[in-house]
């Protein structure tokens, strides 16, 4: 979770992710499946957080623009060596 982001490129990246940017109260407002290496999404004005998955995850959990999504962080005493964690009610 990026935040906070109204764009995000993909120079460096060596392989595809999938990007949803959501605005202040969690609504998908635009979903980039599958964004490869060296590309970059549109700048989105109302976007406060662009969430980044494995490319695929936003087909597999049928998430569309105007879903809801919800998180809360992770305990810091059960993050341990894997560092914060991102619930999502998708």
């Amino acid at each position: 979770m990026l935040t906070p982001c109204r764009a995000v490129h993909m120079l460096g990246m060596r392989y595809p992710i999938d990007v949803a940017f959501l605005d202040q109260a969690g609504v998908v407002i635009a979903i980039y499946p599958g964004l490869g290496p060296g590309a970059g999404t549109f700048w989105h004005r109302n976007a406060r957080h662009a969430l980044e998955l494995p490319s695929g995850a936003l087909a597999a959990s049928g998430t569309v623009v105007g879903d809801r999504l919800s998180w809360s962080a992770a305990d810091a005493r059960q993050a341990g060596r894997d560092g914060p964690q991102v619930e999502a009610r998708l």
